[in-house]
């Protein structure tokens, strides 16, 4: 028997499959064995850790100012990445980044280059299209000031009354090259005007300069500025207009329920005091609007107070009031011989009563009369400010009158007219074309009327008007009690008083031609018992009182 040989090839080939098996055979464990071997680690995860830095922090918002940004790839657990970490990307919230640059080791740089607009930009980045979770903030300020960009403006409506008060506040808004406010080469801003005051000169922010205007003259201020003595371009217009209130000299004592008049040119106040009655005095005061100053007179003969006064041919008469009872006492103050003189005595004691002249004849219109028991007190309508107080000349208005007297100065008597239609106390009359105007009042419980009525001397009768305005409800039948009234270029206005359950600062025109009202510019002061006459075509709001206080507050109407 004849064997063939086995033939396995050149011996390189024999030993490749040797070796083949023998790896083959590594791989597979012992019977009940387990591989050991753990899989490769996954690539390190740079999302977290990765930081995001600038050469610098802060830059000038001129469209120039640049920075470099690196970005460093970190773990989760700080380690820095040594090689490339894949494709980044760069972004800004403002202002433009130039393409960026892997270096292979970790990090990558990009140039951020600043827009023109002052403020604050975020920078951010993803790595193979994830974020990452740090950004970076990088401030960006204003540029030196360039008074050729900076401006003046008003903070408001450039038109405001002319009552020496009311202001306007006007702004300087320093700015760069590219109209960012800015501090920055800012020393001294200074303004100037050519009416009115200028004061509370302030620093309100970065670039911004304020302060503010007012006036007691009509007209057109012009408003300019500098900056460290070189004028900003352009200026602001505020007009000083309208019709407003003026504050005047007070009164050298506090004082209400007085007697008020004037003559040539002269504000008189005369009798009155505080809320208790023991406080009425005779002082009389003398206001001139030229020099804005009072000067004491020759006192009244009786003190009280409640009174009214009328002024006919220089002589102011005092009429009725009350000094611990109802009084009939007429009274006459020769204005230039500065001295006191008795008249024939009101027919009928009364105080709250109103006096109003027509034709060289001065008429007592209404009044109160109190009940027997004198002196009564009443309880304080001011619940907000604090206790309750104790008020002895709180008019009562239980017994209110609707009696009208006459008194001719010529023949020195007194003539009983055709009385009231609605008696009442605590009203206000003016005269318009030789008719009288009896506004408001209080009547028993109802402490603030709205009825009108007219007296016509002439005829001796009187008729009724549209009522004032209601001080609550449209429908409400509340008006004003304690009020005063004053007639200026043909209108007759109904000025402050007791309204409702308080103090009120209201001031209603009425036009007698069509018998209709029209509400007015309030008083700075609310107030009751006060007093109001017409100088020179200005009218004066005098005295009285607001709550728990007596005032001396003395006010000026400037009508449009």
């Amino acid at each position: 028997m004849r064997f063939s040989p086995f033939r396995v090839g050149p011996w390189k080939s024999v030993r490749r499959h040797c070796l083949l098996l023998l790896v083959t055979l590594s791989t597979v464990p012992a019977c009940g064995e387990r591989s050991t071997t753990a899989p490769p680690p996954p690539a390190p995860s740079y999302i977290a850790g990765s930081t995001i830095t600038a050469s610098q922090s802060s830059l000038v918002a001129d469209g120039a100012s640049s920075t470099a940004i690196t970005v460093q790839l970190r773990d989760s657990v700080g380690n820095a990445a040594h090689g490339s970490g894949g494709t980044l990307s760069l972004y800004a919230s403002a202002g433009s980044l130039d393409g960026v640059v892997d270096h292979h080791d970790g990090t990558y740089t990009a140039t951020f280059t600043a827009p023109t607009i002052a403020g604050t930009v975020m920078i951010s980045a993803n790595l193979n299209g994830r974020v990452l979770a740090q950004t970076l903030t990088l401030t960006l300020t204003a540029g030196p000031v360039n008074i050729a960009r900076s401006v003046i403006r008003t903070a408001s409506s450039p038109t405001v009354p002319a009552d020496g008060f009311e202001k306007c506040v006007i702004y300087v808004e320093a700015r760069d090259t590219n109209d960012n406010p800015t501090d920055s080469g800012v020393g001294q801003v200074t303004f100037a005007t050519t009416l009115g005051t200028l004061a509370d000169a302030a620093t309100n922010s970065t670039g911004h300069y304020s302060i503010t205007i007012k006036s007691s003259q009509r007209g057109t201020a012009l408003v300019t500025a500098k900056i460290d003595g070189q004028p900003i371009p352009g200026s602001v217009a505020v007009q000083f207009t309208g019709n407003y209130w003026l504050r005047k000299a007070a009164l050298p004592e506090d004082r209400q329920v007085f007697g008020i008049g004037a003559y040539n040119g002269i504000l008189y106040v005369v009798g009155g005091g505080g809320w208790d009655t023991q406080s009425y005095s005779g002082a009389v005061n003398a206001y001139d609007p030229a020099t804005d100053q009072w000067t004491s007179k020759t006192r009244m003969p009786t003190a009280r107070g409640e009174l009214s006064a009328g002024v006919i041919d220089g002589i102011l008469y005092a009429v009725g009031g009350y000094n611990s009872h109802d009084l009939n006492t007429v009274e006459a103050y020769d204005i230039v011989a500065d001295k006191w003189t008795t008249k024939a005595p009101l027919p009928t004691p009364r105080e709250g009563l109103a006096v109003a002249v027509v034709n060289g004849i001065l008429y007592a219109i209404g009044g109160n009369q109190r009940s027997s028991v004198g002196i009564r007190g009443s309880i304080s309508t001011s619940t907000v400010t604090g206790p309750l107080v104790f008020r002895s000349n709180l008019q009562s208005a239980d017994r209110p009158l609707g009696v009208v007297e006459a008194y001719d100065p010529a023949t020195n008597t007194w003539t009983t007219k055709s009385p009231m239609p609605t008696p009442r106390s605590m009203l206000a009359v003016g005269v318009l074309n030789g008719i009288i105007y009896a506004i408001g009042g209080a009547s028993g419980s109802l402490w603030g009327m709205r009825t009108v009525e007219a007296y016509d001397p002439a005829t001796d009768s009187w008729s009724r008007k549209s009522d004032m305005p209601s001080t609550s409800a449209p429908t409400s039948v509340y008006g004003r009690a304690a009020l005063a009234a004053a007639v200026l270029n043909g209108t007759l206005y109904a000025i402050g008083g007791f309204a409702v359950y308080s103090e009120t600062n209201l001031v209603e025109s009425y036009d007698p031609v069509l018998d209709r009202w029209n509400r007015g510019v309030p008083m700075p002061t609310m107030r009751q018992s006060l007093g109001a006459v017409v100088i020179d075509g200005i009218l004066y709001a005098v005295g009285g009182a607001c709550y728990d206080d007596t005032l001396n507050a003395v006010e000026a109407y400037i009508p449009p």
